[in-house]
């Protein structure tokens, strides 16, 4: 079967597998440990290897991190904890406040570039990161007070810009797709697959369909390449 080219607004090849081994040695090296080995399955007569699980200690608890070809499944086994720590609205950050997931996924990028986006997250979840309030924090005296505040509004401002953007791309992609159909009744499941897609923006999750599904040809032939709307998409090859 011949070779696949990547698609503009997916990583190619060669640096996903890289992003899959570099961030496996990453984990390994910040005390993650192997918890699952990957293992040779068949899978319609070709051989597949299935990714290393790894768990590591979190400020929020056990984390669990398995690095697949251009992205990587994370997810937090205390919910709570980890809603209490990077924040429980959905619009605002990649944690999925009811399912503990905290997946990353990656448009066209070098894996240098995702291992760095994955390693600042991460790092900042580990036991003795601290944040930038409690670091400016210490003391009492009226400047500390008067960066924490600055700090605290400059925050809710970044907050609030992100629901605000989050709000107009659920918009738009809402609109784009109703545009190109009569109905979301239809047997081709656009309506189910666009609600499954509005469900993973708001989580901040994302959606695996194969080439050629209705609404991924919907989507590419209503956003250019690079657009937000494709960071919630995983498509795979027919």
């Amino acid at each position: 079967m011949p070779a696949r080219r990547a698609r503009a607004d997916q990583m190619l090849k060669g640096e996903r597998d890289q992003l899959a081994r570099r961030v496996r040695q990453h984990v390994l090296s910040v005390g993650g440990r192997l918890v699952e080995v990957g293992q040779v399955i068949v899978e319609d007569g070709q051989r597949v290897v299935t990714p290393d699980r790894m768990e590591l200690t979190t400020r929020a608890g056990t984390l669990s991190v398995t690095p697949y070809a251009g992205w990587v499944a994370c997810r937090f086994h205390d919910v709570k904890a980890a809603a209490a720590l990077l924040g429980s609205h959905p619009a605002t950050g990649r944690l999925n406040p009811h399912s503990g997931k905290w997946n990353f996924h990656f448009g066209r990028c070098t894996a240098e570039e995702a291992l760095g986006v994955f390693a600042r997250e991460l790092a900042a979840v580990l036991p003795g990161a601290e944040t930038a309030i409690q670091a400016v924090g210490r003391g009492a005296d009226p400047e500390g007070r008067r960066k924490r505040q600055t700090l605290a509004e400059g925050q809710e401002a970044t907050m609030t810009a992100k629901i605000a953007d989050r709000l107009v791309l659920l918009r738009e992609v809402y609109n784009a797709v109703a545009e190109a159909v009569e109905s979301f009744e239809h047997d081709d499941r656009v309506g189910p697959d666009l609600a499954y897609l509005l469900g993973a923006m708001l989580n901040d999750t994302g959606c695996e369909w194969p080439e050629g599904r209705a609404i991924v040809s919907i989507l590419r032939g209503r956003f250019p390449a690079g657009h937000p709307v494709f960071q919630f998409l995983h498509v795979e090859p027919e």
